[in-house]
This record gives C-alpha cells, sequence and structure tokens, in this order.
C-alpha cells in the first residue's frame, strides 16, 4: 500500500503534491530520495549533503517524527 493523499495541514516536508516519478505524494526533505530526483532539486545532490551532521539514517528520520507530529500532532 502505498500514500495516496497526504494528511491535511502536512507542512513543508511532506508535499501532497505527485511526485513526477511516482505520481504520488512525498516527503520533500533533504536526504530523502524523491527530493533529490525532483527536477526542482536535481542541483542539490545528496553527495553535497551525506556525512553532515543530521544527515545519517537517525537524523534523517528525525526529522521526518518532528515533521510529522508538527503537522498532525
Amino acid at each position: 500500500a502505498y500514500l495516496m493523499s497526504a494528511p491535511p495541514n502536512v507542512g513543508s516536508i511532506f508535499n501532497g503534491s505527485a511526485h513526477p516519478s511516482t505520481g504520488r505524494p512525498f516527503v520533500c526533505m533533504r536526504g530523502s530520495r524523491e527530493f533529490h530526483t525532483h527536477p526542482s532539486h536535481l542541483a542539490e545532490r545528496w553527495d553535497g549533503f551525506r556525512g553532515k551532521p543530521g544527515m545519517d539514517l537517525l537524523g534523517i528520520l528525525e526529522q521526518l517524527w518532528r515533521g510529522w507530529k508538527r503537522a498532525v500532532g
């Protein structure tokens, strides 16, 4: 099962629009595949962020969690 629509008030991390590659809502945040493959972020390559503080798996998951909690309570 895939997310077909984003909850209301999802904030800036969770984009309710269709990603050009998947046609589904997506995570628009540095470190996510959808961010780095979106036409508006192609210049922001993952290599430029890898290894920086907060950009490891735990840091990305924490950002997602905080964004979700802000968006849905």
